[in-house]
């Protein structure tokens, strides 16, 4: 795919129920809401941050299974597309496509 340059772009994203926006990026209109870019940091962290969100969106970041349960709960159906990337390329992808109504949540 020589010449292919995926574009990334923050947006300000309304998460339903919540008052505020949150900051993510996003390629080709797909959210990214896990990202890890080097070694440098400590994922060992308490379950209340998993929970609800940390890190930076220009560097290691994780949206929180909160706000994915709310953004993923507010719709019939979703896609979800999970791309595992090497320094210099894509070594494997998965895109998944489903309804609300075979998720079954509980309280986090």
């Amino acid at each position: 795919m020589a010449g292919y340059k995926a574009t990334t772009s923050t947006i300000n994203l309304s998460i339903p129920t919540k008052t505020i926006t949150v900051p993510v990026k996003s390629v080709f209109g797909w959210i990214i809401f896990h990202q890890n870019v080097g070694d440098g940091f400590d994922w060992y962290l308490r379950w209340s941050d998993y929970r609800n969100g940390f890190g930076d969106i220009s560097s290691n970041f994780w949206l929180g299974l909160q706000p994915l349960h709310l953004l993923t709960s507010a719709q019939p159906y979703f896609n979800i597309l999970l791309l595992l990337l090497g320094f210099t390329y894509l070594l494997t992808y998965l895109l998944m496509t489903t309804t609300t109504t075979f998720i079954t949540t509980t309280s986090f």
